[in-house]
């Protein structure tokens, strides 16, 4: 019908979404715009050719997915989820002044959506400092006055933080307080900021002021308690934890915290003791059970242990964490048939879970299952586009499978990846960990140690130079330009045995040549000849 030319609207769309369902895309596009063109009210298409762009997209094929995309704005440019797409093409590309000139066509025919203002001031993250400023002046513009500015400036205070951009992220959760005094999730935002700052008295002060604007929030009593806890102030953090159960008794989070305050301080009687407790007022949460499980484990107790794995899934068979405790519990017994069973099983219940794809994926992959390796991919390739395990899981397939021009193609995706910034969110350590690097750090000084600190391969050394700021005479070693380095010149599994750290993992023999040679250059330069 659609080639005879005398076909309706409908029948366009028809065979567009069908093309479409069949993983045709490039076949699917010109059809669904023959039909936006055709049709006298067109935006009720919009939702196929949107959901056409993000399959294009996922595909890599951006040329395409920017015509698409560019249609349906130009059809509806009210469409938001369209130019977040099209951002999204632009972002991977890094062409960020196209990006940019998108979120600013979406900010004009959106002029009271602030989400559009907070896209340009992500966009402008990544070009040159003026840029960021007007961006800046355009966001706060956009949020003034409407009901939800708060919780705009804490999200960008957020995108901030992530960024490293302590004292705009600091302005940004100011700015959140001053539009709305009685929010507490920005105190306890800025509380968050001024300890990793080791500005602690004043992070403490944050933190109890969002206790008295909501002292009936169980949850601030938790960060009140995390706070204390990695200032190693562990009465006041066990006082906290006590309190938040006490105003929410089925708060799960507080008897998570409260359990595992004990078994970091070897009180493991009283962390069983938490754990039951969060079985019988929550007999339906399964993450109880899990915890449960995970004290039976560390105590030995492997039965018990089994049994509340087991019955995490009976109560919720789509916890895929208890799925995955259950996995680890089984490879840690070498099971290893069980663990195959149940990872085949679990992936039936939730085929889209990205860290049940994820961790199953490794599994099959180092214990030479080809057959469920090459199933999952299959299914799944598409669901994770921006997660660069992903593209190392494809790498591995496809080198395997002697498929030069899709190996080439991830290789490609990858590289770029590592030539770009690795200042993400990804850099940030918890608390707990802030807190013991940095009491680590003082008691070697104390006794006139060298102090030397070391980040992981691929990652930023700026965040572990930040935690330690306060520190002047540590030698800080990076592994990110020599692993970039190589990973440009080889293949990332040429450097690493998997990916559990999403863009890094355990080294095989030349990724840590590469360490312990980098690594005794410094101290051969920077320590023994001082």
């Amino acid at each position: 019908a659609v080639r005879l030319g005398e076909s309706s609207v409908h029948c366009y769309v028809s065979l567009g979404t069908l093309l479409k369902k069949d993983g045709r895309y490039e076949e699917a596009a010109p059809i669904l715009i023959k039909a936006a063109e055709r049709a006298t009210e067109n935006r009720w298409i919009c939702n196929e050719m949107l959901d056409l762009g993000r399959l294009l997209r996922r595909e890599g094929k951006y040329d395409e997915a920017v015509a698409i995309l560019a249609k349906v704005i130009e059809i509806d440019p009210e469409c938001v989820p369209a130019y977040d797409e099209l951002y999204g093409v632009y972002i991977t590309l890094e062409e960020y002044e196209k990006a940019l000139k998108v979120c600013r066509k979406m900010a004009k025919n959106n002029p009271d959506d602030a989400y559009a203002y907070k896209m340009i001031n992500n966009c402008c993250m990544h070009i040159e400092s003026s840029a960021r400023k007007d961006a800046g002046h355009l966001y706060k513009e956009a949020v003034k006055g409407t009901p939800e500015a708060s919780r705009e400036h804490i999200e960008l205070g957020d995108s901030y933080m992530a960024s490293l951009r302590m004292k705009e992220a600091e302005r940004m959760y100011k700015k959140a307080i001053e539009v709305d005094p009685k929010s507490s999730k920005a105190h306890v935002c800025l509380g968050r900021l001024y300890f990793k700052n080791s500005r602690n008295e004043e992070a403490e002060a944050m933190h109890k002021k969002a206790i008295e604007i909501e002292p009936e929030n169980s949850n601030t009593y938790i960060e009140l308690g995390n706070l204390y806890l990695a200032l190693l102030r562990k009465k006041e953090a066990e006082r906290m934890y006590k309190k938040a159960i006490k105003v929410s008794p089925k708060n799960t989070r507080a008897y998570e915290a409260l359990g595992g305050l004990y078994m970091s301080s070897s009180r493991a009687r009283e962390a069983e003791r938490v754990y039951r407790r969060a079985v019988k007022v929550n007999p339906d949460n399964s993450e109880a059970y899990v915890w449960l499980g995970e004290y039976f484990m560390k105590s030995g107790q492997e039965k018990e242990a089994e049994r509340m794995f087991k019955k995490a899934i009976d109560v919720n068979p789509l916890d895929t964490v208890a799925c995955i405790e259950l996995c680890t519990f089984y490879k840690n017994s070498r099971m290893i048939k069980k663990v195959r069973q149940m990872y085949n099983k679990a992936l039936e219940i939730s085929p889209d879970d990205t860290g049940l794809i994820r961790n199953a994926l490794g599994f099959y992959r180092r214990n030479m299952f080809v057959n469920e390796c090459d199933l999952v991919l299959a299914k799944t390739k598409n669901k994770c586009p921006d997660e660069m395990w992903m593209h190392l899981e494809l790498l591995h397939y496809y080198k395997r499978k002697g498929d030069s021009r899709n190996y080439e193609r991830e290789n490609n995706i990858i590289r770029k990846y590592y030539r770009g910034s690795s200042e993400s969110e990804q850099n940030w350590f918890d608390a707990a960990v802030i807190a013991n690097y940095r009491e680590f750090v003082r008691k070697v000084r104390m006794k006139g140690v060298k102090m030397v600190c070391m980040q992981y391969p691929a990652r930023s050394v700026k965040p572990l130079q930040e935690m330690l700021k306060e520190h002047e005479d540590v030698t800080f070693v990076s592994n990110e330009a020599n692993f970039k380095e190589a990973i440009e010149k080889t293949c990332y599994w040429e450097l690493f045995e998997d990916c559990f750290a999403g863009d890094f993992g355990h080294c095989t023999k030349e990724g840590n040549r590469l360490i312990a040679e980098n690594l005794a250059e410094v101290i051969m330069r920077e320590v023994v000849k001082q």
